[in-house]
């Protein structure tokens, strides 16, 4: 068995960070939806630490709207009142509302 197999997964996550931070971050920038797709994990301008530098992307469209486009039927939020009552928001609804208030800014 290798050494790394035994190890628990957010470890080896960091493991993996701390050995190639760049390569590590290339991956978790794989994860996020872009609407432009950025150039360089990492660089320094002027003393000022840039992530992702050219990339653009929607914090709106990859925290919902790309999970409601694989499973528009799951529950994003499931709310539990004091009273008992639940209300259940699939992703679909919460894209629906989050594009409505979107339209008031």
């Amino acid at each position: 068995m290798k050494e790394m197999e035994i190890i628990h997964p957010r470890v080896r996550a960091e493991l993996e960070a701390a050995q190639d931070w760049e390569t590590y971050w290339a991956k978790e920038g794989g994860l996020v939806a872009w609407h432009t797709p950025w150039n360089r994990v990492y660089e320094k301008v002027n003393g000022v630490s840039q992530w992702y530098t050219g990339g653009t992307t929607n914090l709106g469209a990859n925290a919902v709207e790309r999970h409601s486009q694989e499973e528009l039927g799951r529950a994003a939020i499931i709310s539990i009142r004091e009273d008992g009552s639940v209300r259940t928001l699939t992703y679909a609804h919460l894209a629906a509302l989050v594009r409505r208030l979107s339209r008031g800014f």
